[in-house]
């Protein structure tokens, strides 16, 4: 898909829906010139994140942080 037929599809989802929610989410995403980790939510995350991988390294519980925050953006589909 180039990108004229990206820029029609979103358009077209715009004009069919009826949800504020939705179209609120998009002009979000477009306006926005944070990264998820510099909004505070993000940064919110990475420190709940970091608490949790501390907590498992002291009960000896081993995953690498970038494995958590991976799984973090693919569950809360994060760029």
């Amino acid at each position: 898909m180039n990108i004229q037929e990206k820029k029609r599809a979103i358009i077209d989802k715009i004009n069919q829906s009826n949800s504020d929610d939705f179209i609120s989410r998009i002009y979000y995403d477009i306006i926005r010139d944070k990264t998820w980790d510099e909004t505070e939510e993000g940064k919110d995350l990475i420190l709940k994140l970091l608490d949790k991988s501390s907590k498992e390294i002291r009960e000896d519980k081993k995953e690498s942080f970038f494995d958590v925050v991976n799984e973090a953006k693919e569950k809360y589909g994060l760029k």
